[in-house]
């Protein structure tokens, strides 16, 4: 699950050693694929999870990304952009994403959006796929989020699977309210 990135999480991420990241690789027509970004696991323990011993034990994950246009010299302290931004201790500006599991497996295998964009720019893709023509709203989101270029698919796909879901869950509630069993 996604989750914010606040300035204690940039901390605890800013403490990760470079050999604590990890090349993040996505499975594409059967061949394995460097996504341009890293993962690296972060000792990180908030404050709604540090009130008890007998708590349910989370992971926090950290994904970076480098930014394909760092800010000059001088103007890091104007770098506004929709993702969250920092930079490393060991030199370089990244896109910064955080999430929280409890499971135990590899990174590797969490079920994270194909490409660069986490859960909640999936979501606002599939928002714009639903408002927009597919060609704009995909130009908007990279431009907005400033990531690499998405194709036309890319936008088209999830935007016509929650059409399809959201039509599924129309059905069944018209269904039940008829009184029909399910």
């Amino acid at each position: 699950m996604g989750m914010d990135v606040t300035p204690e999480f940039k901390a605890a991420v800013a403490g990760v050693g470079e050999a604590g990241w990890h090349d993040l690789h996505r499975q594409a027509d059967g061949r394995r694929t460097s996504t341009g970004q890293q993962w690296a696991e972060v000792p990180f323990v908030p404050n709604w999870i540090g009130h008890s011993k007998h708590s349910p034990e989370y992971r926090f994950i950290a994904i970076r990304e480098p930014l394909r246009n760092p800010p000059l010299p001088g103007m890091a302290g104007q770098l506004n952009l929709a993702v969250p931004t920092m930079e490393m201790p060991g030199g370089g500006w990244y896109k910064v994403f955080g999430l929280v599991t409890n499971r135990d497996i590899d990174p590797e295998e969490l079920e994270l959006l194909p490409g660069s964009l986490t859960p909640g720019l999936g979501e606002i893709l599939v928002r714009l796929g639903a408002w927009l023509p597919f060609e704009p709203a995909r130009r908007f989101l990279a431009d907005w989020a400033r990531l690499h270029p998405l194709s036309e698919a890319r936008v088209r796909r999830p935007t016509e699977a929650a059409g399809a879901t959201y039509v599924a869950i129309q059905a069944a509630a018209r269904a039940l309210e008829a009184g029909w069993e399910l």
